[in-house]
């Protein structure tokens, strides 16, 4: 199935912090997020769902970054959860 899209809301949510706000901008992890292109990323994996057959997808982004992590450091599939 194709991944859900979850509306990204500028509305603070009160008692909750931004996770921008949480992590270091600094980080080398952080950084490299900001180079990717991740719509360009998508638009070459979105052709591999299909709507309406299996489960819902898992987001893109994620998928894609949790590969990068298991391969730059040497990761098994538990550890990269």
């Amino acid at each position: 199935m194709v991944p859900r899209t979850t509306p990204r809301s500028t509305q603070p949510v009160p008692g909750r912090q931004r996770l921008a706000d949480l992590i270091d901008p600094h980080h080398r992890l952080a950084r490299l997020a900001g180079f990717i292109d991740w719509s360009a990323i998508k638009a070459r994996f979105r052709v591999l769902y299909v709507a309406g057959v299996g489960r819902p997808g898992v987001p893109i982004r994620l998928m894609v970054g949790l590969h990068y992590l298991k391969h730059a450091f040497d990761l098994s599939d538990e550890e990269s959860l």
